[in-house]
C-alpha cells in the first residue's frame, strides 16, 4: 500500500463518520427532545431573583410617653432630607403608637418651617406656632427635634431660629441656651 492510498483511506473513513453524525445537510433547524440534550444545557432548575433596591429606610424619631422622650422607629424614603425627617416627626406618632400613649409635644406639622445642615449643625427655623405651645411642652418638643435630628448621620448640634431670627431655647435642666444645643441638653428627658 502506498502512502497515498493510506491517506485516501483515512479521508474516506473520516467522511463516512461525518456523514453518520446526523448533521442535516439542508441547513434547517430541528428541535431536540429535552432528554437528548447534553447535561447542563436544559432549563435551569431554579432561578435567583435580584431584589429591587430599597425605597425606604428606617429612622429614629423621639416622642413623648408618660412625660419622657422615648425613641421610636419610622420609615422614610431612602436618602430622606432632614426636612422630610422633620415632617415625619411633626406629623405625630403613627396610630399604633398613639394608641399606647405616645404623643408629640410639638402640637402639629406647622411648627417647623425649614431644616438645613452646615458643618454638623442642623438649623431649624420654627414658625410662630411654636410660641403657642405651653412652656412644659416646648422643652419636650425641642427635645423631640434635637434627639431626632442628632440621631441622623452628620448632625451633632441643632440651632433654633424663629422666622429666621436666632432664639434662645430652654434645655431639660431649666437653663437657657443661646447657641446650638446637643443631645446632652435633652438627655435628662429620656425615659429610663
Amino acid at each position: 500500500m502506498t502512502r497515498r492510498s493510506v491517506v485516501l483511506g483515512v479521508v474516506a473513513c473520516a467522511l463516512a463518520v461525518a456523514a453518520g453524525c446526523g448533521v442535516p445537510s439542508d441547513g434547517d433547524a430541528r428541535p431536540i427532545a429535552p432528554d437528548q440534550l447534553p447535561e447542563g444545557l436544559g432549563a435551569p432548575e431554579s432561578t435567583t431573583t435580584i431584589p429591587a433596591p430599597e425605597s425606604t429606610q428606617i429612622v429614629q424619631l423621639f416622642y413623648v410617653r408618660q412625660g419622657s422622650l422615648v425613641p421610636t422607629i419610622d420609615e422614610v424614603s431612602v436618602n430622606a432630607s432632614l426636612n422630610e425627617i422633620m415632617a415625619a416627626l411633626t406629623s405625630g406618632p403613627v396610630d399604633e403608637l398613639a394608641n399606647v400613649g405616645f404623643r408629640s409635644a410639638l402640637g402639629g406639622a406647622d411648627v417647623v418651617r425649614d431644616v438645613s445642615l452646615s458643618a454638623g449643625v442642623a438649623r431649624v427655623d420654627l414658625t410662630p406656632a411654636y410660641t403657642q405651645i405651653p412652656p412644659g411642652d416646648q422643652v419636650l418638643g425641642l427635645g423631640e427635634i434635637v434627639l431626632t435630628l442628632t440621631a441622623q448621620a452628620g448632625v451633632g448640634q441643632v440651632q433654633f431660629t424663629l422666622d429666621g431670627q436666632p432664639i434662645i431655647v430652654p434645655s431639660a435642666d431649666g437653663t437657657i441656651a443661646a447657641g446650638p444645643v446637643s443631645r446632652d441638653n435633652y438627655a435628662a428627658l429620656l425615659a429610663v
